[in-house]
């Protein structure tokens, strides 16, 4: 999370925003999309009102016969899952379709935007389309930024620290109209195509909202017909000669959309394959590992930065990436795992500790984690052997700093994030567990069992110590073992990724309902705001502890609170609130990689030795003729399938995972009267017969109702028993 969250929750009472916009397909009402090319530093933002905002302009929209300001905030995903994002207005009689990409032309990012104006009726009509560059259409806020928009420019003496491409506003930049591109200092802002009625310069002189180029289009449209309306935005403005505007006019959109279609595609078709029967959950799965692998880019000497967007989290955390890299591994992306995890190097430090913001202890168990977690999923010796060295100097550094605390903990600490608050926080040392065990699957993989029992030992000295210092202050985990206050943040590790405790352990079960006692809308909260992904950490625990149906619960309420094009915010918005986040903006790629190790681990997971299969299942991917399925997932002991096929009185259960390696089938919480070859089933868990086979099995469903179009229509009619706008309204 950003540093500034604490100033974000001061103020949230006092913000003065855009009233939301009345037509909103997803939960926010001002949601924000990234635009970005894989690899490239800069990039840029769709607004809430669906203009394209870069680091050096805004180009924004208009339409229809009064060229009202676009302000269309529903965006979708092509195919549901890629980064060619559409949306849709009408006006005057005539229909308008805004596409939007971004691609790489010569190594630099340019956005395609693509107008198509139909005319439905059984008469002629004119369409009205204009497209004008300002500095920004945002309301200003405090310290002289703007709502809902990335800051800019940033730079950072450290590479993989905040950095945004851009320049300041300067009131005596000369701006210029004609020849098909707009310009600033002769350098192109945006490059027009067709033929405009009317492009003008400059319309007023003074003010950081001024419009200073304006395309005007008036398209006659014969029934029925269809004309269209391009631009090309360089996110970085430069001088371009005649021949190069004319060029990129004449560039063809079409073929760039096919391209980066075609790209995408590629990227996410490695990923393993879901199957389920609701598509709007397969969608977001796939949306979200392209959320993830938007903002990553490419430093000079070759090393890739996750950022966790490209908006103003345009920044590398230990603490998301080791998160993220693991889901890109869950799914089968095991390159772009790799390539995360190389640049944790440069946030060691000589002394072995892994720290990527002062204060945040947390770095050195999450980034020992991520790399066995790497090898695990992966087999990778050759990884291993190369990340032995760091692992050693991080363990040297841990038993160090142990033999140096009173109370032979991971050393206090003061993150200024998270808990916020300072002193031995639970959470650090649950890290410090899960990557101490990960450290000793490292040296094993890498032929060093010395080393690997020496860090079993550690580990365990550890976990003893954690644990009763624990079991002494008893009840709910808190934030912090020797300071009042703090958020739960850390305190929710406790069983899950490493079961430092275990699943049902009393204090875990005391932990869980103390957070979600202050639950709203499905989600956790921290502080007075909703938070998109604090609660996955629950879920993942509940996973773990057989609860099917709060893990249910908890994916669809995640779901249900993401934008149109399945992003999801941080926090900053109340409970049935007025869904407004204007700093923390969507997408999140942290959040991003919960949505996908969720599913995954739903259908697939690591159970001590073994893999549970299919340990939660929503009611509604059951039922005849519905069938979910998870195809070669990548596991701790080697990829895995499975598939169960429903029919009107039972299901067809399939499997394979390698040979020697127990399994366990999930008796679906919504099923009665289970047999297996006429044998009736008691308990949650049935161990499998063999490494692959096929089971009939019978059963009677309860009747449940739930499903994420259900989740949906709750939370509307909760917003509007409460008098309040709400989500998913309009087209």
């Amino acid at each position: 999370m950003a540093v500034r969250r604490a100033a974000i929750l001061a103020v949230l009472p006092f913000l003065v925003l855009p009233a939301a916009a009345s037509a909103q397909a997803g939960f926010l009402a001002a949601p924000t999309d990234q635009l970005a090319v894989p690899g490239l530093v800069a990039g840029a933002e769709i607004t809430p009102e669906g203009d394209v905002y870069t680091g050096a302009a805004e180009i924004a929209f208009r339409y229809g016969p009064g060229l009202a300001a676009w302000d269309v905030p529903t965006r979708a995903r092509a195919e549901g899952r890629y980064p060619v994002l559409s949306s849709s207005a009408a006006a005057g009689g005539v229909r308008y379709r805004l596409t939007t990409l971004i691609d790489a032309i010569g190594g630099a990012p340019v956005v395609f935007v693509h107008v198509e104006a139909h005319n439905p009726s059984s008469r002629p009509r004119v369409a009205h389309w204009a497209a004008e560059a300002m500095w920004s259409g945002g309301t200003p806020e405090a310290g002289g930024r703007f709502a809902f928009r990335f800051p800019r420019p940033a730079s950072s003496p450290v590479p993989g620290l905040y950095t945004q491409p851009g320049e300041p506003f300067d009131p005596q930049a000369t701006y210029a109209a004609g020849g098909g591109a707009v310009t600033r200092d002769g350098r192109v802002l945006y490059v027009y195509g067709g033929d405009p009625a009317t492009p003008t310069g400059p319309q007023r002189a003074s003010g950081v909202a001024d419009r200073v180029g304006r395309a005007t289009y008036a398209l006659r449209l014969a029934s029925g017909a269809t004309r269209s309306v391009d631009l090309r935005i360089p996110v970085t403005p430069r001088a371009m000669t005649p021949a190069e505007i004319a060029a990129l006019r004449a560039d063809s959109f079409a073929a760039h959309r096919s391209a980066v279609l075609a790209r995408w595609r590629a990227a996410l078709g490695a990923a393993v394959a879901i199957r389920l029967p609701e598509r709007a959950v397969t969608d977001a799965f796939s949306a979200s590992l392209a959320q993830i692998l938007e903002p990553r880019y490419q430093l000079p000497g070759g090393q890739w930065v996750q950022a966790v967007n490209a908006l103003q989290y345009h920044s590398f955390w230990l603490r998301d990436t080791a998160v993220i890299a693991q889901a890109l591994d869950l799914a089968g992306l095991q390159v772009p795992a790799a390539q995360d995890l190389a640049f944790f190097s440069a946030w060691q430090r000589p002394d072995g500790l892994f720290v990527s913001r002062a204060g945040q202890m947390d770095g050195l168990g999450e980034a020992l984690w991520a790399f066995g977690e790497h090898v695990r999923l992966t087999g990778d010796a050759a990884f291993a052997a190369a990340q032995l060295p760091a692992v050693q100097r991080a363990m040297d550094w841990l038993a160090s700093a142990r033999a140096a605390d009173p109370l032979r903990l991971v050393p206090p600490s003061d993150p200024h994030d998270d808990e916020l608050v300072a002193g031995h926080l639970p959470g650090d040392d649950f890290w410090a567990v899960a990557g101490a065990d990960a450290a000793a699957s490292l040296a094993t993989a890498a032929g060093r069992p010395d080393l690997a029992a020496a860090w079993r030992a550690q580990r365990d000295d550890l976990q003893r110590t954690i644990v009763g210092a624990l079991r002494r202050r008893g009840g709910a985990i808190p934030p912090a073992l020797d300071a009042a206050g703090g958020h739960d943040w850390g305190n929710l590790w406790a069983a899950w990724p490493y079961p430092v405790f275990a699943p049902g352990d009393p204090q875990v079960s005391a932990t869980l309902r103390s957070v979600r006692s202050r639950f709203a809308e499905g989600l956790a909260t921290y502080g007075s705001s909703l938070h998109g992904y604090l609660g996955f950490r629950v879920f993942e625990t509940e996973l773990a502890r057989g609860e099917q149906r709060s893990v249910v619960d908890g994916l669809y309420a995640s779901l249900a609170h993401l934008t149109a094009t399945d992003g999801c915010f941080e926090l900053g918005t109340r409970p049935y609130g007025r869904r407004l986040v204007a700093d923390d903006l969507a997408p999140h790629a942290w959040c991003s990689a919960e949505i996908v190790a969720l599913i995954r681990n739903m259908l697939v997971r690591e159970r001590g030795t073994g893999l549970q299969l299919l340990g939660a299942l929503s009611p509604a991917w059951l039922g005849s003729g519905r069938r979910v399925s998870i195809a070669r997932a990548p596991t701790a002991h080697g990829p895995a399938s499975v598939g169960l096929r429903s029919t009107s009185r039972g299901a067809t259960l399939t499997w394979s995972a390698p040979a020697g390696v127990p399994l366990w089938w999930t008796v679906p919480a919504d099923a009665r009267g289970v047999r297996i070859g006429g044998h009736a089933v008691s308990g949650a868990l049935v161990r499998l017969p063999s490494h692959s086979g096929r089971l009939r099995i019978t059963w009677r469903l309860h009747h449940d109702a739930r499903s994420l179009a259900a989740t949906r229509r709750a939370l509307v009619a909760a917003y509007r028993r409460r008098g309040r706008a709400p989500p998913y309204t309009g087209p």
